[in-house]
């Protein structure tokens, strides 16, 4: 009986299972490991009466493809439309018939193109024309972890509505992900997160508005489906692995000759997740449930992952002929040959590991390129002309947010600008609380020398470190700016332009630091503080820190009080020193004896008031107890003690009301001891009455 499917994915999946049926067995063996489809029959032929359960197959996720790509084979050439390319650059093909292209240097001869791409044809595995062609790193190597805080609540949402045009790019993209093996279908999870499609956005651009005014945008070139994982999020454990310092990087890669820039292709994709946390990436959307073999973007941590990843793979590299951050690989060299060999090891590396480079964004043997928003050649580091050209043709901001978005981009560039702090200050001032957006003259001519210092942005030099640097620092009432440069024949070549527009607390803390002076007072040999309660304390040195504190805190007599108490007591021993409240906390709390006791909470603690007492019997605590047997009709016996002599006057009765009580006191406590000054009792209503009060 042939099964009927109205989803338009099932039947795809189903469609492409069936064409797989005809291919041999050891092919057949492969797809059934890759393809989610064939898990999709799987799952309509359990037992209905079964519960649906989760297939995944427990294998390698090196092991799930099926097509060898060791050759440049004629028959599976990627159709692929060629873009036109900058003047610098040109198409170069790997293959027979101008197919399998890649991105060279336009200046190359023939001789060193033929040597480039004979060494590039060696490593088909290394450069990716499609997904299929991505393998994933072993799991041996990197994997990705997913840890949840403890007592963590696990987070299901529902599928969000979608547009017909935008489940049409939801479909098409659960199919790439299907085929490609890098998610699977799930039943169901503990952890379900919901798809929505964002805009894919091109370039920056400079558009008119309704005003006829000119704005910075960006086009919508298409659509994104991703994940909200922000739930999972929230509940996973950080991962705090560091990224490199952009300028450092920077600094490292300048001033070489040829340069090759390498872009991972889909690079979260790569790696692996670990077999315990795929469950967690579960998502929902119109066509059913689905998980990730690798790691999808939207991971808080990913980042991270990726990162130690390529530091591991790439790691006896880094900084001597190459720069990795994220997926962009920078590898350089101080002639042709020496990057091509260069070029040659790290294409060895990435065959090795299994790391695949996307060719669209590959250049091979460049002069110079663009390096996270910086244009990188043998003669230094300079800003990327593009973003500044569309920057130089925006108009003022109008509101708070344009002026945002313009200190923003121009701030990343603020090492290229003298004085930028200063500069900027007029449109710094905007962004204060409680300041109305006023865009006045001042601003506007700090806007327009803003825009013409990056228009005129000089070339910044690398630093020589086996020369001596040179700094030249100047200040304000309201900014500081310094210069850091090296001199190379004679002639001063800048490094770094560093500004700073000091806060409001930069003035009060010099105020407050001539005031606090006035507190101390030296009397050979010891210094001494005038305090806020009108006395002079010393003021201990560090050796005596410790010794203070076990006499205050520690010792027999000291009571292993809590930080504050300790406090106190240091203080009426007449010693002070700044950061005493820090020193008694530590000390608290590497403390022997109040470990041992361990942490007992004001919750469960017996109340702690203070109490009076002056002379004996002036203060007594009564409570009844019971009840007990029968004896003589006595159930209770209300007992009365002295809190200074430990006294005991026990009464025996056979009801434990307030009677019992006046009857103890006329009786006994008045004719013997005389009227107490203070009757602690548990607040019952035998205690506390009216004529217990008129009593007293």
């Amino acid at each position: 009986m042939k099964m009927q499917y109205n989803d338009p994915l099932e039947c795809a999946l189903i469609t492409y299972v069936d064409e797989a049926e005809h291919l041999d067995d050891t092919a057949a063996g492969y797809i059934m490991l890759m393809d989610a489809g064939k898990q999709v029959m799987h799952v309509f032929r359990v037992d209905r009466h079964q519960p649906p359960v989760s297939i995944d197959t427990p294998r390698d996720t090196t092991e799930k493809r099926a097509v060898k790509v060791t050759d440049w084979s004629a028959e599976r050439v990627p159709k692929i439309e060629l873009k036109q390319l900058p003047a610098r650059l040109r198409y170069a093909f790997l293959g027979e018939h101008n197919s399998y292209p890649v991105i060279v240097n336009a200046s190359l001869n023939n001789a060193e193109l033929t040597l480039l791409l004979s060494k590039l044809r060696k490593c088909r595995k290394a450069l990716g024309y499609s997904l299929d062609d991505i393998a994933g790193i072993s799991p041996d190597l990197c994997m990705h972890r997913i840890h949840l805080d403890d007592e963590t609540k696990s987070s299901i949402e529902h599928q969000r509505r979608l547009n017909p045009n935008l489940k049409d790019v939801v479909k098409k993209e659960i199919m790439k992900l299907l085929e490609a093996g890098i998610v699977y279908v799930i039943s169901d999870s503990d952890w379900v997160s919901p798809v929505h499609v964002v805009p894919k956005k091109g370039g920056v651009t400079v558009v008119h508005n309704e005003k006829n005014e000119l704005i910075r945008t960006r086009t919508v070139t298409g659509h994104r489906m991703c994940i909200d994982y922000m739930k999972l999020n929230a509940a996973t454990r950080k991962n705090h692995f560091p990224l490199p310092f952009i300028d450092q990087m920077l600094e490292r890669l300048a001033s070489h000759p040829y340069y090759c820039f390498l872009d991972g292709y889909s690079g979260f994709f790569q790696i692996p997740i670990h077999p315990d946390d795929k469950e967690k990436t579960t998502f929902t959307c119109p066509y059913g449930t689905f998980a990730y073999r690798r790691m999808p973007f939207g991971l808080c941590n990913a980042p991270a992952t990726f990162q130690r990843c390529m530091m591991s793979i790439f790691t006896d590299m880094i900084e001597d002929m190459m720069e990795v951050f994220m997926d962009d690989f920078s590898v350089y060299g101080s002639s042709f040959k020496d990057c091509l060999d260069n070029l040659c090891r790290v294409l060895a590396r990435c065959e090795e590991k299994h790391l695949v480079l996307n060719w669209k964004k590959c250049h091979f043997m460049v002069r110079d390129g663009i390096v996270l928003g910086h244009k990188i050649s043998e003669a230094g580091i300079e800003v990327d002309k593009a973003k500044i050209e569309v920057m130089i043709n925006l108009q003022p901001p109008y509101n708070v947010k344009a002026l945002r978005s313009f200190l923003g981009h121009a701030g990343y560039y603020r090492r290229f600008i003298k004085d930028f702090s200063k500069t900027a200050r007029p449109l710094t001032a905007l962004l204060c609380k409680d300041v109305t957006f006023e865009f006045g003259s001042d601003c506007l001519d700090a806007f327009q020398k803003i825009k013409s210092a990056l228009v005129s942005a000089p070339i910044m030099q690398p630093p020589d470190w086996d020369l001596p640097f040179e700094v030249m620092c100047d200040a304000s009432h309201f900014a500081v700016g310094a210069v850091l440069g090296q001199r190379k024949d004679k002639k001063l070549h800048v490094i770094y332009y560093a500004s700073l527009e000091p806060d409001d607390l930069t003035g009060y803390a010099k105020k407050k630091f001539f005031r606090e002076l006035q507190r101390f007072y030296w009397d050979e040999p010891y210094l001494y503080r005038h305090c806020s309660d009108e006395t002079y304390r010393r003021c201990i040195a560090e050796a005596e820190i410790s010794d203070v504190l076990f006499h205050c805190h520690g010792s027999e007599y000291a009571g292993d009080f809590a930080t504050f108490k300790t406090v106190s007591k240091v203080l009426q021993a007449g010693f002070w020193w700044p950061t005493m409240f820090r020193d008694a906390h530590a000390f608290v709390y590497r403390c022997d004896a109040c470990q041992r006791r361990g942490k007992i909470s004001k919750r469960h603690e017996m109340p702690q008031n203070f109490i009076l007492e002056v002379e004996v019997f002036d203060c007594w605590g009564i409570d009844f107890m019971g009840p007990f047997p029968t004896s003589y009709k006595n159930k209770y016996i209300l007992v009365a003690v002295d809190y200074v002599s430990k006294w005991v006057e026990p009464v025996a009765s056979p009801t434990n009301d307030a009677s019992v009580v006046l009857k103890l006191f006329k009786s006994i406590i008045f004719p013997r001891f005389g009227v107490p000054r203070v009757v602690i009792s548990d607040g019952g209503s035998h205690f506390i009455n009216r004529v217990f009060q008129k009593l007293l």
